[in-house]
C-alpha cells in the first residue's frame, strides 16, 4: 500500500491552524483515499509538539466524530485486558505530571467530549 503523505501533511498543517471543518474534510477524504486511520492517530498524537496538547485533544475528538460512521474501526490498535490497564495507569501518571493541579478539572472537562 501506497504511504499518502500529502494527507497526512495537510492533516498536520490544518490541526495547527485550528479550522474544524479544514480537519474533517481532511480526515474523511484521507479516510476514503485509504488512509490508515493508525497513520491519522499518529499525525494527531504529534501535534501536540508543535500546537499543544489541546490541538492533540481536540484533534482526537474530530476523528472521533468522523469515525462515528460505518467507517470506523479500531482494529489498529490491540486493546486486551492485559495491556489497557497497564496503558491507561501510565496514561494517567503521565497526564498528572503534566497538567499538575489542573489535571482534576482537565480529566471533568475531556469526559463531557
Amino acid at each position: 500500500m501506497e504511504l499518502r503523505i500529502d494527507y497526512l501533511c495537510r492533516l498536520s498543517g490544518a490541526l495547527c491552524n485550528g479550522s474544524e471543518y479544514s480537519i474533517k474534510q481532511i480526515m474523511l477524504s484521507a479516510i476514503r483515499n485509504n488512509v490508515p486511520i493508525a497513520h491519522l492517530r499518529e499525525v494527531i498524537l504529534m501535534s501536540y509538539l508543535f500546537d499543544g496538547f489541546p490541538t492533540a485533544l481536540e484533534g482526537f475528538r474530530i476523528l472521533d466524530d468522523v469515525t462515528a460512521s460505518d467507517i470506523n474501526t479500531r482494529d489498529d490498535i490491540q486493546w486486551t485486558a492485559d495491556n489497557l490497564a497497564l496503558w491507561r495507569e501510565r496514561g494517567e501518571k503521565l497526564c498528572r505530571q503534566v497538567y499538575g493541579d489542573k489535571y482534576e478539572s482537565l480529566m471533568e472537562r475531556v469526559s463531557n467530549i
